[in-house]
């Protein structure tokens, strides 16, 4: 819920060595997993959550994010994360979505190649 409330309560549920992998990233430690997130919440314009499940450790969102690109278009990606919770502190999270879609739309900023 912190990290889609749009505040900075969230740093403080993310453990030490927080993990997040996903079709551009894998990263590990707290440090990296604020970098990253802060960065992508600088081009997110909305978001929209059609599903949050909590079962257990887990919790897995269904989302709409609609970025502003490098190139100052609009993008609308689908997204699937899987989150790790323990004592209140996020572990892992595994994202899922298709990275086509930034390649093509916002290749300065997530073109393999360079």
């Amino acid at each position: 819920e912190g990290m889609l409330s749009d505040t900075e309560d969230w740093l403080a549920h993310i453990s030490e060595n927080a993990t997040i992998v996903g079709p551009l990233v894998r990263l590990k430690g707290r440090e990296n997993f604020i970098k990253i997130h802060e960065s992508w919440f600088q081009s997110v314009e909305k978001s929209i959550v059609h599903k949050l499940v909590e079962q257990g450790d887990f919790v897995i969102t269904q989302i709409t994010t609609t970025i502003e690109t490098s190139n100052k278009q609009s993008v609308a990606i689908d997204f699937s994360e899987w989150y790790t919770i323990k004592n209140g502190q996020i572990e892992a999270l595994e994202v899922y979505f298709d990275a086509s879609v930034l390649k093509s739309m916002d290749r300065n900023r997530y073109d393999d190649s360079r």
